[in-house]
């Protein structure tokens, strides 16, 4: 068996491509309908706990190749795992530590100055009526005060109860930490559970596909984490040579919103522009302009350099998946729209792309997931043959 047998599977001859039997498509459209049924059925019932199961997995997924790279330079599995996370620990105790203070404090003073600033936008929105009569004839501004009005005292809503919320999120990192912990310590067994579903003649493609799957949920997780980073640094700094109250506040926002695709940073957006509007409408101008060249550059630059080559999504493919895992599963629907969505084209590509038109797309052979995945099998064979 050569190299190419081993890394990637040969073109499929068109004498020979066929789904299934036509005598089995009837059973097997009623099992499919069953089957999503029954899924949808128990993802309703449990879908906090595989909310959990789901962060802890990608987490883990995400830390796997650090112990790994540590393991093949002499330390043990068991050393480079509690290291790592107590690093992560440290390295976000201190970020906490920083940042967390100040910004608990420009929440706490915008909670408080909310009122002034619901005042002073709707001073700004009367004097616009009255420079622009159209605007009042037309309603508009009457309903730009009721959407600011809203967006403020929903975020200041969000504001109060971040407390309670907290505490439940400390509960569930704790479970989700140690959940990461049984992951690492030992994933082949993990590994070994989900392959003992296939069939020894689906083994080989079995393990290809989810390294691609796998390949794709890594370059999302760390193209997410760098672009959260660089945005909210870039938008605090932004904001705050402008002038604009909370900088560190809404950076952070920014940053946090950024992990959800196209809808997020129009989100992160708007309480800074409201914010400025209410000081002086070409402020607000300005926090715009910083908003869209920041946009601009993450998607000229910053998302190619360290994401869309590797996760590779229509925009309309990601704005669908987006839609429907947000109505599903809210936000945390929204948030692993990018990786389900790229886990299912893989899942496409392989099972049904290969086999009804003989082999993957001309443009999706220079993969970088993929090309990896051929390099990582064809090592493992090496190694197996000597």
């Amino acid at each position: 068996m050569t190299d190419t047998e081993i890394t990637e599977p040969k073109p499929i001859e068109k004498a020979q491509i066929s789904l299934w039997p036509t005598y089995h498509m009837p059973l097997f459209i009623i099992g499919l309908i069953v089957t999503l049924i029954a899924f949808v059925v128990f993802v309703q019932r449990v879908q906090h706990v595989l909310e959990l199961f789901t962060v802890g997995i990608f987490l883990s997924i995400a830390i796997n190749p650090l112990v790994c790279w540590l393991e093949k330079r002499g330390i043990s599995r068991a050393i480079s795992v509690f290291g790592l996370l107590l690093l992560i620990i440290a390295a976000l105790t201190v970020a906490a530590w920083l940042i967390v203070p100040r910004l608990v404090n420009e929440g706490t003073q915008f909670v408080g100055d909310a009122p002034k600033y619901l005042t002073d936008l709707s001073r700004q929105i009367e004097s616009l009526e009255t420079r622009f009569p159209t605007l009042k004839h037309n309603n508009v501004v009457e309903r730009l005060q009721e959407q600011a009005q809203t967006s403020i005292s929903g975020l200041w809503g969000t504001l109060t109860t971040v407390f309670t919320a907290s505490i439940t999120a400390v509960m569930e990192s704790v479970l989700v930490l140690l959940m990461i912990v049984f992951i690492l310590l030992d994933p082949k067994g993990v590994i070994g559970g989900f392959r003992g579903l296939l069939p020894d003649a689906w083994q080989s493609e079995g393990e290809r596909i989810t390294l691609m799957a796998v390949g794709k949920v890594q370059a999302w997780i760390q193209g997410s984490f760098i672009m959260m980073i660089v945005i909210g640094i870039a938008d605090s700094i932004g904001l705050a040579l402008l002038g604009v109250p909370y900088a560190l506040l809404w950076g952070v926002l920014s940053g946090l919103l950024e992990v959800i695709p196209t809808v997020g940073p129009i989100v992160a957006a708007i309480p800074p522009v409201l914010v400025a509007f209410s000081i002086d409408p070409m402020l607000s101008v300005w926090v715009i302009v910083l908003y869209t060249a920041m946009q601009q550059l993450e998607s000229a630059i910053l998302m190619p350099l360290v994401m869309s080559n590797k996760v590779r999504l229509h925009p309309i493919t990601l704005l669908f998946f987006l839609l429907v895992m947000t109505e599903y599963l809210g936000i945390f629907g929204a948030i692993i729209a990018t990786p389900v969505a790229a886990i299912l084209k893989v899942l496409y590509l392989e099972l049904y792309y290969r086999r009804v038109h003989g082999d993957i797309p001309p443009e999706e052979k220079d993969d970088p997931v993929r090309k990896k995945v051929i390099r990582l099998r064809r090592k493992k064979k090496a190694e197996t043959a000597a």
